[in-house]
């Protein structure tokens, strides 16, 4: 619903929606509620549309990171096959140091409990997925429920990029995006 207002604030009649990993979940979670304003939805490695299935002590061990700059640069660096370096990683660390209790700890909550699967069909707009299949945040298993579940969704699949590869790989992200777009705005025959 923050979306939503931000979206009305802004003026936004329709738009295109892209989300990554956890805004991946919030992204479907809006085109199911909001679906008349979007023009065309982008999933990047999203959350997984059944929520994530951490087992409690790695849950626990990620909980014990918040606030931890090695806890979170080693989250971090999990997060990628080609890690950045220098001042953008730490950069990264520092943002995700800074996050409080309530952000942090709710997150994992939020995604463990997190499940719109059954709704997917429900999703008209054109959609994309894509996922680095060095991803070990989000499981195939997620995608390929979007994937089949989103009617017409189109999947791309990029070999060595882990979770985010719009950091791994931002050319071949920005050319693939705005032709998705350039191809959602196009009227079909």
């Amino acid at each position: 619903e923050d979306l939503e207002h931000f979206a009305e604030q802004m003026g936004l009649r329709q738009f295109v929606l892209v989300g990554h990993s956890m805004g991946g979940g919030v992204a479907m979670r809006y085109a199911l509620d909001h679906q008349e304003r979007l023009s065309a939805l982008v999933l990047v490695d999203p959350l997984a549309p059944a929520g994530t299935s951490i087992d409690e002590p790695t849950t626990a061990w990620i909980n014990a990171q918040q606030g931890v700059p090695d806890g979170i640069r080693m989250l971090t660096l999990g997060a990628f096959a080609t890690p950045p370096t220098g001042a953008y990683l730490e950069q990264l660390v520092d943002e995700g140091v800074r996050w409080g209790n309530p952000i942090y700890l709710g997150t994992m909550d939020d995604m463990a409990h997190y499940n719109v699967v059954e709704r997917l069909p429900e999703i008209t707009v054109p959609t994309l997925v894509t996922w680095g299949d060095k991803d070990t945040v989000v499981p195939f298993s997620g995608i390929v429920d979007v994937f089949t579940k989103v009617p017409g969704c189109a999947l791309e699949i990029w070999h060595g990029v882990g979770h985010s590869g719009p950091i791994e790989i931002p050319e071949r992200f920005t050319a693939l995006l705005t032709g998705f777009i350039r191809e959602s705005r196009t009227p079909q025959a």
